[in-house]
């Protein structure tokens, strides 16, 4: 993963992209469902990454006909969450970048997640000092696959939105990134 040369800022997304956090959130879901006597369907969280919990819940009633509470549920779930993050790991292809790049060039976090769990999952990874800037769902009136939240994280580091480099690991991420008129890579392949 190179930096472009015309780069002068850059923004993570956190979950499955600086953390390696998606079996923890899956294993928070899991149970929550589980609480509810309801199976929890993997590939339909799969094709919902990257956006927020209240929207997946939302989606999950319309498709499978249930009634749940998408607030309460996706309360349950985060707080189920905030938990299993005190071992989260991290994506070291892409901590990496936050270590060589820290003090040459403004860095932020914009994620679709609960801020509580993100802010958790950055002072665990230790990237919280090195990452500033945090954006995440609560500061937005829109969530990814709508680029404002990473306009406003090109706003708070003061760099125009095309000459920041975004990291992704999700098509809502990637989407709204694009939307935004930033040069975005697309993490995936370089998972370990």
């Amino acid at each position: 993963m190179k930096i472009l040369p015309n780069i002068k800022a850059l923004i993570f997304d956190c979950d499955g992209t600086l953390a390696d956090s998606e079996p923890l959130h899956s294993q928070a879901w899991r149970e929550n469902f589980a609480e509810y006597g309801l199976e929890c369907i993997d590939q339909f969280f799969e094709d919902h990454a990257g956006i927020p919990s209240e929207t997946i819940v939302h989606k999950y009633n319309k498709l499978y006909g249930q009634n749940l509470d998408p607030q309460k549920f996706a309360q349950e779930v985060d707080s189920r969450a905030f938990e299993k993050l005190l071992h989260v790991q991290p994506v070291e292809p892409v901590v990496r970048i936050v270590q060589d790049y820290y003090r040459r060039l403004p860095m932020g976090v914009a994620s679709s997640g609960n801020p509580q769990n993100v802010l958790r999952t950055l002072k665990v990874l230790g990237l919280d000092e090195m990452l500033p800037v945090v954006v995440t769902i609560q500061d937005v009136e829109r969530p990814k696959p709508w680029p404002d939240i990473f306009l406003r994280a090109a706003e708070l580091l003061e760099v125009d939105p095309g000459e920041c480099q975004v990291f992704e690991d999700a098509d809502a991420g990637i989407e709204a990134a694009k939307a935004a008129g930033m040069n975005v890579v697309d993490i995936r392949p370089f998972k370990v």
